[in-house]
Order: C-alpha cells, then structure tokens, then sequence
C-alpha cells in the first residue's frame, strides 16, 4: 500500500500542499489535462523552484485577471461534477468544498447552500483543491498520514477584516487535530489547508513506518525569518510489523536530529563530528545552506538511538550556536559492508566524459545525484564551479564512463538535475595499476594503497579509515599514525 506523510512544521495552504505533490514527481501533463476540465475562464498556473531558508521547493502561483465572482456551494459542486474528474478525486474535493460550506455557515449563521465563498472559491482555491486531489489520485496514494500543525500566531488580514491566527474557520476546520505554534508570527495554516488535511488524512501523528520512495517540498508565499517556510511530502511503502524484528538489518529505528547553524568553520564541525560520535551518535552529516541573511551556513544531521536524542540535543546545544532544533523519527537500513574491490587495471581505456552547466540547481540535488550516478555506473563524478552567462554563478558537472554507459547517465543527468543540455566526448584514460599491502605499525596494522606503472611504484598512501580509527583508539594525533604508517611501508618494501 502506498502510504504518504506530510509534514507540516511550517503549516500547511493548498499551493504549499500541491507544491509538494509536483515537487514529488506527480505527472505535470496529466494533473494539467485534467484541470483543464473545469471551466474556470483564462488562468496562469505559474510553477517555480523557490528557495525558503536555504531549501529549495516547489512554488505554485494560479493568477487570475480582474475580479473574482463570490461563487456558492452549488456553484462549486456542480463545476467539479460536470468536469468528469477522477472519481476518487471527485468525491475528496466534493467533500471539502461541503466541509468548508458548513464551517463558514457556521460562522456566519446561515445555511451552508446561502454561503457565498470569498477566497476558498477564488480561481486559485479551486485549483489548489481539486488539485491536490487529482495529485494524490495520479500519485496512487491510498493513506495520508499528517503531522501536527504549526498555526503560526498574530493576526492576518481577511475580507472580513483583522483576524486572530488561527483564523475562525481555519480554528473549526482542524478541530480534534493536534496543532501547536513555534511562536512564529504569521498565518502558517490557511483555510484551504486545514480544509485538505481535515478531509484527506486518514490520522494525525509521528512519522509512520514506511519505504521512503520520493519527497516534494511545497513553498509558501512569504519568506520566514529564522523559519524554512515549506511544506514536504514523504512518499512510499507501508512497512507494517517493522518493530517485530527489531534485530534484524533495515528494521532500525533511529532519531534524527536537525539544527541549521551559521558559520560553523570546518576545524569546529570537524571537531563537533567526533565529539558527537564519542558522545553516541550514529551519524553525522552537515550540508551547505542559505541562512535567512543571505549568509552560508550548515544543515547539521545527527542520527542517533531514540533514547539518545534528548541527551544529543543538549549537546549540540551546547556545543554549537543552534538556536532550534528539529527531531523525528526514522527507519535505518545497514547491512555487511566489505570493502569494495579495486578497479582493474586499465592502461589505455577508451571513456566517455559527459558534461553539463547548470545555474539554478539546489547543491543538495548534486549529493544525490554523484550517488545515484556512482551506482548507475560511473567511473567518476566531478563538480566545478562556473561563471555562466548573465554572469551569474553556476557549476559544471563532469561525469566518465565506460562508452556503452553514456546514453543512460545521459538520461539519468536530465533526469537527477536541472540541465537541458550536454556534451558528450570520447576519451583515452590511463590508470596505474594498484594494489593493497598490510603494515605493521606501534599502533597496529595499517594497509598501504600502492600504484604502480610498469613494475615501478608511483604512489603509496596510508589507508585513511585505518589510520582514523588507531588515531581515536590509541589517543595519538592522525597524523603520527599516518607517519608511522608510511615510515612501515619504506621499511618493508625495503624502500
């Protein structure tokens, strides 16, 4: 069964909601043809890449010329029936567009058939509703599970004047639904997307278990201070009975722990990795990011074992400047690793190079694209920075193959980026041949990478991991061990 999570740590509005339904991989051309059957008049459906504290989603804008008729209930109703939607989609949007009626008669004091819509039956509402539904239809999502919603707090502006946030009928519409506010001052959740959760979430909580197969990030229209305003998506496969073998591999549940931290130097993160490893976590990555001034900053990951993660917080809040901090549950996947073997020699081997220059892609978006590559079969992946046309910065991304490989990463480089053009070029590689040796050091057994040409040796390097892991059991400086290393292989090869 495929099952999908939402979560709304920044709220939730329909753009924000179907935003992340492209952003997931919905197909466009479908969801369009569809749209195109509600006789709606002439529409811009404008969809950009839009950047919300150092994230990047997807921005979904419907502009309208001119003013707006204030439709009713049977208006709606009888517009979606006559379009010949999905029947799935059909029903759910029916169903809000009831719900919304029923509130806001409510509210008003009339009947829900008397109630005139003012913005939920605007051009853009209608589009962000039944759009959503058909997405979630054409994505074959059979359960919706939502986080709590962060409404946000203060007051926002509506056709019936200043109103506190949440908004009336935002306040009804997510009735027994777990909601909260981070103090941000703003209308997080909007009527449409309390509206959308309220019918379409089957329940309210933490992270399910699941196989995550796609994540879409939705952006909001307003740019947060100290707050990535996007909605995301996590998409795939019900695992259910995962915790029944908790032993077994790819049935661990771990915490994960975010911070987004502004000019962390690389000597302080490097030091912040191995404290935090000492201190239990599992794992510890950092991303770079755009922090809300315009200042690069990092996107610190920390995994970690649940029963840790109230003790890692602490500690990154005191060893970092993390003003805020994120925590969720996971799934980790491990299995026997082996160290992967060495290429074989190939003196003269005929390559493929592809190249491509892109200036509007997320650096998160290249991390998973030198893996996907990598495992697709490439010989190496390199990025380099550029300066494109309108002089705007940019990277060139160089990718070797074997020849027979080039059509597919081709296809994978338009598929993983932004690109929407490369060059592909044959050329000759030459590679030394290489080999491993074990030394014997004071701190214990290192292997040697050797290259040679001819017979001859070229190069030899102490294995890093090796020469690591000593360093921290052993309590020496990472560099004695190397240098020790390296003093062993010229003594044994005799050098």
């Amino acid at each position: 069964m495929k099952r999908a999570y939402l979560d709304c740590s920044s709220g939730i509005s329909g753009d924000m909601f179907l935003g992340t339904l492209i952003d997931a991989g919905v197909p466009v051309d479908k969801l369009f043809a569809e749209l195109k059957k509600l006789t709606l008049g002439f529409y811009e459906f404008k969809r950009t890449r839009a950047v919300r504290g150092g994230l990047v989603g997807t921005r979904v804008e419907i502009r309208v010329p001119g003013d707006q008729p204030h439709r009713t209930l049977t208006d709606i109703l009888v517009l979606i029936d006559k379009a010949s939607l999905p029947t799935n989609a059909t029903g759910h949007a029916m169903k809000i567009f009831k719900h919304l009626a029923e509130v806001e008669g409510k509210l008003h004091n009339v009947s829900p058939g008397e109630v005139h819509f003012h913005e939920v039956g605007a051009v853009d509402s209608i589009i962000d509703i039944v759009g959503t539904c058909v997405a979630l239809d054409l994505l074959e999502i059979s359960e919706l599970i939502c986080s709590p919603l962060n409404v946000g707090g203060g007051r926002v502006e509506a056709a019936h004047g200043s109103l506190p946030v949440p908004a009336p009928a935002t306040a009804e519409l997510l009735k027994d639904i777990p909601v909260y506010s981070s103090g941000v001052e703003g209308e997080l959740v909007t009527p449409t997307g309390a509206a959308l959760v309220a019918n379409l979430a089957s329940s309210f909580g933490p992270f399910p278990s699941m196989m995550i197969a796609r994540i879409g990030y939705g952006a909001g229209e307003k740019e947060l201070p100290g707050h990535p305003n996007l909605a995301r998506i996590l998409i795939g496969e019900s695992v259910e009975g995962a915790a029944a073998h908790p032993g077994l591999p790819g049935d661990e549940v771990v915490s994960i722990i975010e911070a987004s931290l502004p000019g962390m130097t690389p000597q302080a993160y490097g030091e912040f990795i191995a404290q935090a490893i000492a201190a239990g976590a599992l794992d510890v990555s950092a991303s770079a990011t755009q922090s809300k001034t315009d200042r690069p900053g990092h996107l610190v990951s920390v995994v970690c074992d649940p029963a840790k993660s109230d003790e890692l917080s602490q500690f990154l809040f005191e060893k970092t400047a993390a003003r805020g901090l994120r925590i969720y549950e996971a799934r980790r996947k491990t299995s026997d690793r082996e160290a992967p073997p060495e290429p074989p020699p190939a003196p003269d081997d005929s390559v493929s190079v592809i190249e491509a220059n892109v200036d509007d892609m997320s650096p998160q978006l290249y991390g998973y694209f030198l893996e996907q590559a990598l495992a697709a079969g490439a010989l190496d992946v390199t990025c380099t920075s550029a300066q494109m046309k309108k002089n705007r910065p940019g990277l060139t991304i160089s990718l070797i193959c074997d020849p027979a490989r080039a059509d597919a990463l081709s296809g994978l480089i338009f598929e993983q980026t932004t690109t929407i053009g490369l060059r592909i070029f044959a050329a000759k590689r030459k590679v030394l041949a290489r080999e491993r040796v074990t030394v014997e050091t004071p701190y214990g057994a290192v292997q040697i990478k050797v290259a040679k040409h001819d017979g001859k040796v070229m190069n030899a390097a102490p294995e890093f991991d090796d020469c690591q892991r000593l360093a921290a059991q052993k309590s020496v400086p990472l560099k004695q061990v190397i240098a020790a290393a390296e003093a062993a292989y010229l003594k044994q090869s005799g050098a």
